[in-house]
């Protein structure tokens, strides 16, 4: 299908799953007067733009989204919706989150994370709306069916960062986009904090996947769909 106003797509935007980048590509293939960011983390400044803005006059919009802004758009907007979602591997996400926040000293958890390593980063239980069942917790409420059923409703492609030339492949035929490369943006600096001490990586490695079953089981799904329809 081509982008032609039939619908109005969205870019559920997850933090630190190569989403900056993705949006990049957006723009270009679809230019900046039919092309919405809003790129703040705060659900009511994400409620305060939508209802202000026209979004008739857009193609795409992109935005950390919840259920509930998803589905008023759906009926506010009143062309039927088609959504991109990108899932990194919950481990990975959670070591590149650290990574950034170490190296933005703006960000709003950067006082508190500059004084970890990463070991004390992942035991920390006040960090778990971040670092512990993400996706889960996000998008079905902690069970993974409702999750499943979240990102299947109006999905156009649920990519996977590890795998971006068939998450591209994947976005290419569904749109007809044709500019396939991403730019890289928010590429989180390594330093000697991170990789040190190998048995404390280790032992982070491991404790974010005790925290992560259900996600990791929700992207090993999506990862397999994903690579399984290029093949095919």
């Amino acid at each position: 299908m081509s982008v032609d106003g039939e619908y109005l797509y969205l870019f559920n935007h997850i933090p630190k799953t190569a989403g900056t980048a993705f949006k990049k590509f957006i723009l270009k293939n679809v230019g900046e007067q039919r092309f919405l960011d809003i790129i703040h983390p705060d659900k009511a400044k994400i409620d305060e733009t939508l209802a202000v803005t026209n979004t008739g006059e857009l193609s795409w919009i992109c935005a950390n989204f919840h259920k509930n802004q998803i589905e008023g758009l759906r009926q506010s907007d009143g062309r039927p919706l088609k959504i991109v979602t990108m899932l990194r591997h919950p481990v990975q996400r959670g070591m590149s989150l650290y990574r950034f926040v170490r190296n933005k000293k703006s960000h709003a958890l950067y006082e508190t994370i500059s004084r970890m390593d990463i070991l004390d980063f992942a035991r920390d239980d006040a960090l778990d709306r971040q670092l512990s069942e993400y996706y889960t917790r996000r998008f079905g409420g902690g069970s993974i069916e409702a999750a499943t059923a979240f990102l299947e409703q109006d999905k156009l492609v649920v990519g996977i960062t590890e795998e971006m030339n068939a998450t591209m492949a994947a976005i290419a035929e569904a749109t007809g986009f044709a500019q396939l490369e991403v730019p890289r943006a928010n590429v989180s600096k390594e330093f000697s904090e991170f990789d040190v001490d190998g048995e404390r990586v280790a032992e982070a490695t491991r404790i974010l996947t005790e925290k992560n079953r259900l996600d990791i089981e929700l992207y090993d799904r999506y990862r397999d769909a994903l690579l399984a329809s290029v093949v095919s």
